[in-house]
């Protein structure tokens, strides 16, 4: 598996990839923050994907959560009267996903604990994408 710019970031942030051999032969892959979880210390953090598509919170004790985005549909159960159905978008790129992730991780872990003060992925056409990212005071640009 080719080593993309997101697991870079990942390095960078201090993220372990900890996939076993068993979750990387079924296309599994699992990564550990270096964040305790509330309440239990020495328990770190961890988030896995899939290569269903989905992208998921592993630190339940017995189940973990779904991260994809949601899409809502308003279906008629009755004449006047609709229902909310949600279904999670599911994301097919290997690349995609790790990009998901790592925006998900960054926005809720780190920007929240004032370790990384900024970052950008900027797109401009007809160039490659340039991700900047400042961890502890130092910028990091990938390209």
């Amino acid at each position: 598996m080719k080593t993309t710019v997101y697991e870079e970031m990942f390095k960078l942030l201090g993220v372990k990839d900890v996939t076993t051999d068993r979750q990387k032969n079924n296309g599994t892959q699992m990564f550990e923050i270096p964040f305790d979880r509330r309440g239990v210390p020495g328990l770190k953090l961890r988030f896995a994907i899939y290569s269903s598509g989905y992208v998921r919170n592993v630190n339940g004790a017995h189940s973990c959560y779904q991260l994809n985005p949601v899409k809502v549909h308003k279906s008629r159960v009755h004449e006047n009267y609709y229902c909310d159905h949600k279904e999670r978008v599911l994301i097919y790129s290997r690349e995609n996903r790790l990009k998901f992730l790592f925006e998900f991780i960054l926005k809720n872990y780190y920007l929240k604990r004032h370790k990384v003060v900024e970052y950008r992925d900027n797109y401009i056409p007809d160039h490659e994408p340039s991700i900047s990212v400042i961890v502890d005071g130092h910028r990091y640009n990938i390209q």
